[in-house]
């Protein structure tokens, strides 16, 4: 599964400086499954209506299993076909997808709410990554094209131009994965595993580009 998270150069103590990590293990699936009894209760729960207060849902996140995530998901996609028009509700179901690694669900949810996706960079990423994951393509295509209108939105999305690295080097077009890659690296924090693999990634493009001009000229 892959997936973003944003934390700070711990080595910075500007936290108006954030860095990007892009691992797995950092996801913030704490926060789903904080947040998803609340979206399954409605307005009563977030109010705190005692009547409303099911003690499964006041369980931690840590003390949630992996059937009882499924479960409020699944509550939360029945509660959503009686409020089609609630964003929000997408919003999470979408993520809660993704940190299933369900990526045909999680494109399900985003395009019932694709015109506000239009309106945020790192949400068009989302979307275009598991666009990909559920298209025989990959990045190319539509994925691509939502990654290209996030970096207009913002020019620094580092999920963007980290994704749209991978679909140039993909297609063998160095140069430009190369360019993708360049942007990033001041992105992400230095000495991380990311920063090396990115840094590596450029070198190694890099080499690929020496060697392939070398045998034109031969």
């Amino acid at each position: 599964m892959q997936v973003k998270a944003l934390e700070t150069n711990k080595n910075n103590n500007n936290a108006e400086n954030p860095k990007f990590d892009y691992s797995p293990a950092k996801y913030t699936a704490w926060i789903i499954t904080l947040l998803l009894p609340i979206f399954i209760g409605g307005t009563y729960f977030v109010l705190g209506n005692s009547n409303s207060l099911n003690p499964a849902l006041r369980e931690t996140p840590n003390e949630l299993t992996f059937d009882q995530i499924i479960s409020l998901v699944q509550k939360l996609e029945t509660k959503l076909k009686m409020e089609p028009d609630n964003t929000e509700g997408w919003l999470m179901l979408a993520r809660s997808y993704r940190m299933l690694d369900n990526h045909p669900k999680a494109v399900e949810a985003f395009e019932k709410i694709e015109s506000e996706i239009y309106k945020d960079a790192e949400l068009l990423a989302n979307y275009a990554e598991s666009l990909a994951a559920t298209n025989a393509d990959g990045l190319n295509g539509k994925p691509t094209q939502l990654l290209e209108k996030a970096l207009q939105l913002d020019s620094n999305n580092a999920h963007a131009l980290f994704l749209l690295g991978m679909a140039e080097a993909t297609n063998n077009n160095l140069s430009k994965a190369i360019q993708y890659w360049e942007r990033l690296l001041p992105l992400t924090i230095p000495g991380s595993e990311l920063y090396l693999t990115i840094e590596n990634g450029i070198k190694l493009m890099k080499e690929e580009l020496k060697e392939s001009s070398k045998k034109l000229n031969k």
